[in-house]
């Protein structure tokens, strides 16, 4: 049986069928350049979020005049909206939808005037992919970050024997020595006697 009679296969209601029906997307080239076309949105939007972090955190202190930090906070939103107008993000967008998202988009015409309608639409599809992506590496993060945490707090195999393995078989004497031929409590504390 060939490759693409398999894929052709229909559904038989056993498991592995379904597994592969469920999962076989997450598997797939696209799927991985679709997350990287996401991740490219988060990584762009990270500049912004430090920057609205400042402003807030500048907002929220008593060490720069209110009026100031919102005079800068307005400079800095005009000068933040520019490249979201600008043809050139247009261009790129374009161009990293056609790498990573694998659909076929006319190409800009280069030298002339873009209408205000295609430039509003423009600059809407790159704040949803930024923010979209903002989204997605902001959930992506989290959850390695918990599972982590989580992991961190989970005995490992070898610690959990060890201690199970203490509490069943005690040692006989609280002076035992070990391989040093030192009694216990003076290699834990490294005290020698005098």
């Amino acid at each position: 049986m060939g490759k693409s009679e398999r894929r052709k296969r229909p559904y038989d209601g056993s498991m592995g069928t379904a597994v592969r029906v469920v999962l076989g997307p997450l598997a797939r080239g696209s799927t991985c350049r679709r997350g990287v076309f996401l991740l490219l949105g988060g990584v762009l939007l990270l500049p912004y979020s430090l920057l609205a972090v400042m402003f807030t955190q500048m907002l929220t202190g008593s060490v720069v005049p209110r009026a100031l930090v919102l005079l800068f906070g307005a400079v800095a939103a005009v000068i933040v909206a520019v490249p979201v107008f600008v043809s050139g993000s247009r261009a790129l967008e374009i161009a990293a939808a056609r790498a990573l998202l694998d659909v076929d988009l006319p190409e800009p015409v280069p030298g002339s005037r873009i209408d205000p309608e295609t430039r509003l639409r423009s600059a809407l599809w790159i704040s949803l992919h930024l923010i979209t992506g903002g989204l997605i590496t902001f959930g992506l993060i989290s959850v390695i970050y918990g599972a982590a945490r989580a992991r961190r707090r989970w005995p490992r195999r070898s610690e959990w024997w060890h201690e199970a393995s203490r509490r069943s078989f005690p040692r006989r004497s609280a002076g035992s020595r070990r391989r040093t031929g030192r009694p216990r409590a003076e290699v834990a504390t490294g005290v020698w006697p005098g």
